[in-house]
């Protein structure tokens, strides 16, 4: 118990650095790319946790080393660490804690309201179903691949099967369209979101499918339906998954009528509301805790 897992060697400088602290014995094995801190001189541990994940995080990142993979062995030791009187790294830790619990708090809560949007878009199955390419209408034709060597840098996104994938100095659409990812790994494997909204003036490639609607709210529960249906059954394709345009046209979608598709999205963007206020405030948890720090260290 007390020790402090470190990420010592990563091809990304972003998972270099990286800790994780361990609350009780437990049986482990630290990795050959893993590293294991253990705090001497009846110094807090926690203290210790706390500053190389805050303020000492970005410091770390830049003093590894290596042609291909970034490594800290025999520099790590050259860190200087801050150490206050015992009761003053006690002082930190209990502070930092309770941000901890409060952040969790907010979590909870994030997972339970998006729970609530599940059971939103659950609850459409008792519906009819209609057919995708009854509802909205495709515009695959109007998209274009650029490859990258061929493409300008510019201030317009650029969007292939998971979202934006560069900024181009052109646009092929100015609207608010609903994109769905046409190839790739993630149609199976489903770590990003396979529907997702572009709006403005973007260009999107031949790896997503473009749909446009004539209502909002229309657009809104198939994005969210999509993103939650098992989807397997028009996937072709075994080392390529794809989702071609016709299988896509046959997706069933349940849908009420367009009154009652108005008054569950207002309610669903009540929702979303509440979670993106959850969310700022854990965005805002990291510098909180620096404040801490700072306080009690400068």
């Amino acid at each position: 118990s007390n020790d402090i897992f470190i990420c010592f060697s990563s091809g990304s400088k972003q998972h270099l650095g990286k800790v994780a602290f361990i609350k009780s014995d437990t049986e482990y094995y630290a990795g050959g790319f893993m590293g294991i801190i253990r705090v001497k001189n009846n110094n807090e541990p926690k203290y210790f946790f706390q500053l190389l994940n805050t303020l000492l995080r970005q410091s770390i990142r830049d003093i590894g080393s290596g042609s291909n993979i970034n490594n800290l062995s025999g520099v790590i030791n050259g860190i200087k660490i801050p150490l206050p009187p015992k009761k003053t790294q006690e002082k930190i830790v209990v502070e930092i804690e309770k941000i901890e619990k409060k952040e969790l708090k907010s979590f909870e809560n994030v997972e339970k309201l998006k729970g609530e949007i599940t059971n939103i878009i659950q609850n459409l199955s008792s519906n009819n179903k209609k057919n995708l390419s009854d509802i909205a209408e495709n515009w695959d034709n109007k998209r274009k691949p650029v490859t990258k060597g061929d493409r300008t840098k510019g201030k317009y996104p650029y969007y292939g099967a998971s979202g934006i994938v560069d900024y181009v100095s052109d646009f092929l659409l100015n609207d608010t369209v609903l994109l769905i990812s046409e190839d790739g790994a993630n149609l199976k494997s489903r770590v990003y979101p396979i529907a997702f909204t572009a709006s403005g003036k973007i260009w999107v490639n031949n790896h997503a499918h473009i749909l446009k609607f004539e209502n909002n709210a229309t657009h809104k529960l198939v994005e969210l339906y999509i993103n939650q249906m098992d989807i397997s059954e028009y996937i072709t394709g075994q080392a390529q998954p794809k989702l071609n345009q016709n299988n896509l046209n046959n997706i069933k979608i349940p849908l009420p009528t367009i009154e009652q598709q108005e008054k569950i999205v207002k309610e669903i963007y009540k929702i979303e509301i509440k979670i993106n206020t959850l969310e700022k405030q854990i965005a805002e948890i990291p510098k909180l805790k620096e404040a801490i720090l700072k306080k009690y260290l400068e």
